[in-house]
């Protein structure tokens, strides 16, 4: 996968702008109002990307840990690193947002509280991405990180000095990132369009360089409602979900991608019993810290288990090691598995599919779900033990 940060990791501005040059023939006048809402806000937003609690998220990467594999011949060792940040992609999703919020003629509270939800809505992932977010919530009884966001923008009072500065409100902005409303519908939309534009890069599906499929998206929108969005054409929402089920069932819930989520699980369970990684750490700290405090924890007296643990998450599942693999459909058999052994990690099974999209196209009201790529992987369960002294 080739990574270009000089591509990537540009301003909102200079998104926003790609999008709206992008999309001149559809609404010549889109590039326009995209330079009078920076020359407007501008100052305030660059305040608001500089604050504390977004800039900590240029140390969460997108993918949680990062994965390695060992070629079969020379037994080379070869990086695979998901390298775009959280921090990427809030400004990566608010760029979308703004675009698709001016191309369906929101007002301007409207407007600011869809960027400032879009900027935000990911203001409390932890360390390992869904992996440590699901610990705390599972473990823990944390909210999800969503809420978690929403609780921090209520009560966060450098942040309510600048939204109101950006012509919005706390309330406003966490309506928008619980997708609550006509803005929040929007956000939804961004946000699923702007992480399968990035991170579709995994399988080959898009380059550096190319942000068609989200301008695609901004040329086909009309306007939104309460009930959902007015578009031109069907292939833009069409094209995000077919793309969101093909990363879903290659990538983020890969045999080997469950593998490695459910042991990073077990193993910071077993740092929190033996008291060296704090959950407050996994909450606030970066992906980079948190590695070294796991694996400079595992000394020698540590359990063989924790050990054969981190060796799967830095160096990928090999069905030869010292765990045991079990997988189907039996959510019984799978929890007397779980029930029968210490050191057992768990992914169970859901369905990849379930995201939809209420659209009204040519007179008629639809709903368009993912149909093109159906692994008929997403509900089975993986179990895990360890099988080692």
């Amino acid at each position: 996968m080739h990574y270009d940060p000089n591509w990537e990791e540009v301003s909102l501005r200079e998104w926003a702008m790609r999008y709206a040059n992008a999309c001149q023939d559809r609404d010549p006048s889109l590039v326009a109002r995209v330079e009078r809402f920076f020359d407007t806000h501008g100052d305030v937003l660059d305040a608001l990307l500089a604050h504390p609690r977004l800039q900590r998220l240029k140390g969460r990467r997108q993918f949680g840990e990062r994965r390695y594999s060992v070629r079969t011949t020379g037994g080379t060792l070869m990086s695979r690193v998901y390298p775009h940040t959280r921090f990427v992609h809030a400004t990566h999703v608010a760029s979308l947002a703004l675009v698709m919020g001016l191309a369906a003629q929101l007002t301007p509270g409207q407007l600011s509280a869809l960027v400032c939800g879009a900027l935000l809505h990911d203001l409390e992932h932890p360390a390992f991405s869904h992996t440590g977010d699901r610990w705390l919530v599972d473990v823990l009884g944390w909210p999800d990180h969503e809420e978690r966001a929403c609780q921090v923008i209520l009560t966060d009072l450098s942040l309510h000095t600048l939204l109101a500065r950006l012509g919005t409100c706390p309330k406003a902005v966490v309506a928008v990132i619980r997708e609550q409303g006509v803005a929040g519908r929007l956000q939804s939309l961004a946000d699923t369009g702007g992480y399968v534009q990035l991170d579709g890069r995994i399988l080959g599906l898009f380059v550096p360089g190319d942000y068609s499929l989200g301008a695609r998206l901004v040329r086909s929108l009309l306007g939104v409602t309460g009930r959902g969005f007015i578009i031109s054409d069907t292939e833009p929402v069409q094209d995000v979900l077919d793309t969101r089920l093909k990363l879903m069932e290659l990538n983020y819930r890969s045999v080997g991608g469950r593998i490695t989520d459910a042991l990073m699980g077990l193993l910071i369970s077993g740092g929190l019993h033996d008291r060296w990684l704090d959950p407050e750490d996994l909450r606030t700290a970066s992906c980079d810290v948190i590695e070294r405090q796991v694996y400079g924890s595992l000394t020698r007296q540590s359990p063989g288990w924790m050990h054969a643990a981190a060796d799967v998450i830095r160096y990928g599942w090999h069905a030869g090691g010292p765990w045991e693999h079990w997988y189907g459909q039996d959510t019984a058999e799978a929890e007397r598995r779980v029930a029968a052994s210490r050191f057992t990690a768990v992914s169970w099974g859901y369905d990849h599919g379930q995201k939809a999209y209420t659209c009204a196209f040519d007179g008629e009201v639809v709903d368009l779900r993912a149909r093109l790529f159906r692994h008929q992987s997403g509900n089975i369960h993986h179990v895990i033990t360890y099988t080692g002294a």
